[in-house]
């Protein structure tokens, strides 16, 4: 019936029948596999080429990022229908490309291109996500909006999605995100990762939709919350790249000292942000690059020396030994402290302030006040470097047996339980039905990838992993 519409009706008509196939989205989200392999998107996409008016290519886009986001991938496996698709959105979009844009539609552009290169992450939609990643426009548009951000300074902690410029930053800020993970899955053997660890005078424009480390870091530093949130998952997901890479390649670091230093400075302060996720994610970032010792290079003096890095394991001393006495920001991070303790550990030069932070007295304080329910992961994962290290004594070792095992009977007690809980969870299933929800979906979708392997089941399975090491290790030790 589209398809009739778009040949022999009227404006109006073409708008009541697209409005009605938004409806049923919006009553039966997974009707969007249907729609799809009906060929709305062919009979979609003759709009864009048509004289239509801005009221129904607004409604058409909504349309298309509902049915990407509503659609599994197992259903937009119609490749040449979507490139011809993303083909005419870019050209669409090109044509009224504005830098500083507050335009509703180009927003819903943005997010449909979000989630084209979200689904290319599981291998479909390869070729649209490619014409995405290395059009020449939007990388543009990503560097002139990052370096206007970035310019602001300490003022652009003004500039909330709530405002013009502020959210169209966060979606840009998006679309690199799921470029990067694009990027991962389509071109990573082309792709040089290094090339992100720029100097920041160099101008230099990328070939492709992406953001330097460095840009990012001044995000994180200067800007309001969601901007910290996306910019530091974006700087988590170049360094694992970027880690990645050099181990497969046994490749040395090819910035500066300095460079790294400012980046360590930046991702060390946010390790205490009240904000957890935000946290969570520079702890990753720093426990990186302390990592990064074993290729060679020198940056990790930068950790070793780190004052920052000091008041981080001082602070996870007394969480965990007088829980009561640490500050409220640091009460939900041992997790992340426990990581980069672990480290700065295996570092060939362990910090003298570390060894005579974790001495005898403090880690019987640390055993004694722990219980089968509070025992996580990162901790016996940090028990066992301890160990390896010679830091434990054999009174230390068999009370953590002790207790090791009273968390493994806890856990085949509970684990049932835990398990038909988790089954009964279920995602919620909506769409958008304006351009702030779908910045707000997106949103969710950065969140999502962030906590996809972070299961209550798989932290399980990671305990008991954790634990089972920690009694080989500790049996060869005897």
């Amino acid at each position: 019936l589209l398809n009739q519409i778009i040949k022999d009706g009227t404006e109006d008509e073409v708008f009541s029948v697209v409005n009605v196939i938004a409806e049923i989205l919006v009553i039966s989200p997974c009707s969007s596999s249907h729609f799809t392999s009906s060929g709305v998107i062919d009979a979609v996409g003759s709009i864009y080429c048509s004289p239509y008016s801005s009221r129904i290519k607004t409604v058409c886009s909504l349309l298309i990022f509902n049915i990407l986001y509503s659609a599994s991938a197992m259903t937009v496996y119609w490749e040449d229908e979507w490139l011809a698709l993303t083909m005419k959105l870019l050209e669409y979009f090109n044509s009224s490309l504005d830098y500083t844009s507050s335009d509703q539609e180009q927003k819903i552009l943005i997010g449909i291109f979000c989630l084209i290169l979200h689904h290319s992450a599981s291998k479909v939609l390869i070729e649209p996500a490619k014409a995405i990643i290395l059009n020449k426009p939007l990388v543009s548009l990503t560097d002139g909006i990052i370096q206007e951000a970035c310019a602001k300074g300490p003022s652009l902690l003004q500039y909330n999605q709530e405002t013009d410029f502020g959210g169209f930053m966060i979606l840009i800020l998006q679309l690199v995100f799921f470029s990067l993970r694009s990027l991962h899955a389509i071109l990573d053997p082309s792709i040089d990762w290094q090339e992100f660890l720029q100097h920041s005078d160099n101008t230099q424009f990328f070939s492709v939709v992406g953001i330097p480390c460095h840009d990012l870091c001044r995000l994180m530093h200067f800007g309001p919350y969601p901007v910290k949130l996306i910019a530091s998952q974006c700087l988590l997901e170049l360094l694992t790249r970027i880690s990645d890479q050099r181990s497969y390649l046994n490749a040395e670091l090819r910035c500066s000292a300095q460079y790294m230093k400012s980046i360590i400075a930046v991702i060390e302060g946010l390790v205490l942000s009240q904000d957890s996720r935000v946290a969570e994610n520079c702890g990753s970032c720093l426990s990186m690059i302390l990592g990064w010792e074993k290729f060679g290079s020198q940056e990790n003096m930068v950790g070793r020396e780190s004052k920052w890095s000091r008041l981080i394991m001082e602070e996870f001393a007394v969480a965990l030994t007088a829980p009561g006495l640490t500050s409220k920001s640091f009460s939900n991070q041992q997790k992340i402290a426990s990581n980069i303790a672990v480290s700065l550990l295996k570092l060939s030069q362990v910090p003298e302030w570390l060894t005579s932070l974790f001495d005898s007295s403090l880690i019987s304080g640390v055993v004694g006040n722990l219980s089968a329910r509070n025992v996580t992961a990162d901790i016996v994962k940090l028990f066992s470097e301890l160990m390896t290290k010679k830091y434990l004594t054999q009174e230390h070792v068999v009370s953590l047996h002790n207790l090791f095992q009273q968390v493994c009977r806890r856990q085949v007690y509970e684990g049932s339980c835990s398990k038909s809980e988790l089954s009964e969870q279920k995602a919620e299933e909506t769409v958008a039905m304006s351009p702030d929800e779908v910045c707000a979906l997106l949103f969710g979708i950065v969140l999502n990838q962030r906590t996809a392997s972070c299961t209550l089941q798989m932290e399980q399975q990671n305990l008991l992993r954790e634990i089972d090491l920690f009694f080989q290790e500790s049996s060869q030790g005897e």
